[in-house]
């Protein structure tokens, strides 16, 4: 599937799935159990944590408006959180 795709658009692709993934994300944040989830997931032990907020911040230069928006709902609803942390 990838080798059909020009560079340009496999990196389109792969904004589109990672603001998929941003919906997603954005949408469990809005549940006081899902957000609980999403911020456990950034402060978890796990290596993968330290990308989760620097790639949603990533994906506002998008070129693909809709993921933009989706990382910007998913930073919006967890900024207005409680929960979240200032800290390392």
């Amino acid at each position: 599937m990838f080798s059909s795709l020009s560079a340009s658009g496999f990196i389109l692709y792969n904004y589109r799935v990672a603001g998929n993934a941003a919906y997603i994300l954005g949408t469990l944040a809005e549940s006081e159990s899902g957000r609980r989830r999403v911020i456990s997931l950034t402060e978890s032990r796990h290596d993968e944590r330290k990308r989760i907020l620097p790639d949603l911040v990533y994906l506002l230069s998008s070129s693909d408006s809709e993921s933009v928006m989706n990382a910007a709902g998913t930073i919006g609803t967890l900024a207005e959180s409680d929960e979240v942390s200032c800290g390392n």
